[in-house]
C-alpha cells in the first residue's frame, strides 16, 4: 500500500487490494432516504437539508456496497443516515457531555428496539421514531433470530457512547489506546452495522456458523479496519471539534506525533487486511467442514464478497467524502435531546410504554 508522504491537514487515500466500484442506484437511493429523513423529523430545517446534501453519506454506502439491489440499499443508508446524524448530537452539542441527559436519551432508544412493530409509539425524539420505523422495516425481510441480535449489538452500540460521554464529562485522564479502542469498537457502531451485511447479500449466517472463530474474526476485522480508516480520514475534523474519541488522538496523546499516529494506522490496517485475505480463503473448507446446505454455501461466499467490496468501499468514500474530510461541516442540527426528555413526573419509567 505505498503512499506519498502526508501533510498536517491532509492524509492520501490508502490502496486496497480489492475491486473498487459504486452503486448504479446512488442518486434514486440518496433522494428516498433524504425524503425518510425529513419525514422522520431528523432533518427539520433547510439548514439542515443543505448540510445532509453537503456531507453525502449516500456516497459512502453507494461505494461500501456497490451491488446490492436498490430496496436493501435503501434501508442500509437509512440506517447509516440515522446513525451519523444521532452520532453527531453526542460529538457536536451539549448532550456529548450530559451523563444524566445521555442516559436518558439512551434509555429510550434502547426500549425503542423492543417497542412490537405496528404498535402505537409516542414519538419521543426523531431518532427513536427512526430506529422504530427502521425496525420494523427489517422484521419483513429478516428472520426473528437476526432481529434479537442485531437489537442486542444496537444496545451494545448506544451504551458505547454512555461510556464515551462518562469519560469525556468526568475522566480525569486521557484514555490509553487499548482503553479508546475498546470504546470506539462500540461508538462506531460496527456491531450493530456488521448485521447489515447478511440484509445486503441477502442472506443470513446460520447461528452456529456466526459463531465460528474464522467468521467472528472477519466481522472483527471488517469493525475495526472502518475505526482505523474513519478515525485516520475524520482526525483533523475531530481534532477541531475538540471530540477526543479517535484512536489517533489516543496514540497522540502517548506521545506520538500526528504523522506517527497516521503511519500506525495505515500500518494496522495493512495488517488485517493481509489477515482478511487469508481469512477469506479458508471459507469454502469451513463450509464444506460444516456441512452447510448449497444455499447457505453459496450465501457464505456471497457475504465474504460482500465484506470485500466494503473495505474497499469504505476507504475510497471515507477519505473522498465531505463528512470525513470536512472541518467546517460537522452537525446537521441539534435536536436538543439534552432537554426533550428531561424526566417528569407523568413519564413512564424505562422499559414501560404509554397504552
Amino acid at each position: 500500500m505505498s503512499r506519498p508522504a502526508p501533510t498536517v491537514d491532509q492524509w492520501p487515500e490508502l490502496d486496497m487490494p480489492f475491486p473498487l466500484r459504486q452503486n448504479p442506484h446512488v442518486e434514486i437511493t440518496r433522494a428516498r432516504t433524504r425524503e425518510w429523513a425529513i419525514a422522520m423529523g431528523m432533518l427539520p430545517t433547510d439548514q439542515a437539508r443543505h448540510w445532509w446534501d453537503h456531507v453525502n453519506l449516500t456516497a459512502l454506502e453507494a461505494w461500501c456496497f456497490p451491488d446490492v439491489r436498490p430496496e436493501r440499499l435503501l434501508l442500509v443508508d437509512k440506517w447509516l443516515s440515522m446513525g451519523i446524524m444521532l452520532d453527531d448530537q453526542f460529538d457536536s452539542t451539549p448532550l456529548g457531555r450530559r451523563l444524566d441527559a445521555t442516559c436518558r436519551v439512551m434509555n429510550d432508544l434502547i426500549t425503542a428496539t423492543t417497542h412490537p412493530s405496528g404498535a402505537p409509539h409516542p414519538p419521543r425524539h426523531p431518532f427513536s421514531r427512526a430506529v422504530t420505523d427502521l425496525l420494523a422495516a427489517f422484521t419483513q425481510v429478516m428472520s426473528p433470530v437476526w432481529m434479537q441480535r442485531h437489537r442486542y449489538h444496537l444496545t451494545l452500540w448506544w451504551g458505547g457512547v454512555v461510556q464515551a460521554v462518562a469519560h469525556r464529562a468526568h475522566g480525569h485522564a486521557p484514555l490509553t489506546f487499548r482503553q479508546r479502542l475498546a470504546v470506539r469498537r462500540l461508538t462506531v457502531g460496527m456491531h450493530a452495522y456488521g448485521d447489515l451485511f447478511e440484509l445486503a447479500c441477502d442472506w443470513e449466517m446460520p447461528p452456529a456458523c456466526n459463531a465460528l472463530y474464522e467468521v467472528q474474526r472477519i466481522r472483527r476485522i471488517v469493525s475495526d479496519v472502518t475505526v482505523y480508516l474513519n478515525d485516520l480520514y475524520s482526525v483533523e475534523r475531530e481534532r477541531a471539534e475538540g471530540n477526543d474519541d479517535n484512536v489517533l488522538l489516543a496514540w497522540e496523546s502517548g506521545g506520538l506525533t500526528p504523522e506517527q499516529a497516521r503511519n500506525r494506522s495505515a500500518q494496522q490496517i495493512e495488517q488485517m487486511v493481509r489477515e482478511f485475505i487469508t481469512l477469506r480463503a479458508t471459507l469454502p473448507e469451513l463450509a464444506t467442514a460444516a456441512r452447510l446446505v448449497t444455499a447457505d454455501q453459496e450465501g457464505l461466499e456471497r457475504w465474504a464478497i460482500t465484506c470485500t467490496l466494503y473495505l474497499s468501499g469504505a476507504n475510497h468514500s471515507q477519505a473522498i467524502i465531505p463528512r470525513y474530510t470536512d472541518t467546517t461541516s460537522h452537525l446537521a442540527h441539534d435536536h436538543r435531546l439534552d432537554c426533550a426528555l428531561e424526566a417528569s413526573s407523568t413519564d413512564p419509567p424505562p422499559g414501560r410504554w404509554d397504552s
